[in-house]
């Protein structure tokens, strides 16, 4: 149950966050964006959306007319490696990169972009601050994407994942939530076989329904403030 992505996660989560950003640094649990009591509404999220990709699997494998089947990862005699990599993302990767790139670094960007261009506009700031602190979030996997054969491409999507959890921590103010998107994407952990190759259907669920529901957000909230104008 317990595997190198939960145990280097958790280390990293207590040596850099918990004594470092927390012990040495004096920050709040808060200022990272923990604040235990969204907790359970991100849980709740988080598990919904899993629930709503376990659906569209049925609806994919009728249309498509292929059999409905369990996944392989949770025979009987795997089922502790698929919990264990999966529990190795919402426990150990998954918190560790979203305190650190989103949580931390995020905002300090932002200082430090207002502190560049103090006569920018906010958005100029947010801007840079993104590019910084996701373009070291990327950064973060190129040892890993060295070993890979398109690794280049790797890159860029892993920045483009960095925007998204970004995106998501900004526009909910949750950090909990931006955890079990980021876990569920890197391992969706479907319950039944995925009828579609590649990504899968849960993993591109999760990163397509949640950038089509920032973008309608944002456009729902621009239409209203143009109305109380």
């Amino acid at each position: 149950m317990i595997n190198g992505t939960l145990v280097a996660g958790v280390t990293l989560q207590l040596v850099l966050v918990l004594g470092i950003l927390i012990g040495l640094g004096r920050l709040r649990p808060k200022e990272l964006g923990l604040d235990l009591k969204l907790l359970w509404p991100a849980i709740q999220l988080t598990v919904l959306i899993w629930i709503a990709c376990q659906v569209l699997h049925i609806a994919i494998s009728l249309l498509m007319a292929k059999p409905i089947e369990v996944n392989p990862a949770w025979d009987a005699g795997s089922w502790r490696l698929a919990l264990s990599e999966w529990l190795g993302q919402f426990f150990g990767n998954g918190p560790f990169e979203e305190v650190l790139f989103r949580g931390f670094l995020l905002p300090q960007c932002l200082l430090l972009a207002m502190h560049w261009l103090p006569e920018s506009r906010r958005w100029k700031h947010m801007a840079i601050a993104l590019l910084l602190s996701q373009g070291y979030f990327a950064l973060g996997h190129v040892f890993f994407n060295i070993h890979q054969p398109e690794g280049q491409w790797l890159l860029i999507a892993q920045f483009i994942f960095g925007l998204l959890f970004a995106a998501i921590y900004l526009r909910t103010g949750n950090l909990f939530l931006a955890i079990g998107v980021h876990a569920l994407i890197n391992n969706p952990a479907p319950l039944l076989s995925d009828p579609l190759p590649g990504p899968g259907v849960t993993g591109s669920v999760v990163f397509v329904g949640c950038l089509l529901w920032l973008c309608v957000s944002l456009w729902c909230e621009g239409r209203y403030r143009s109305q109380q104008c």
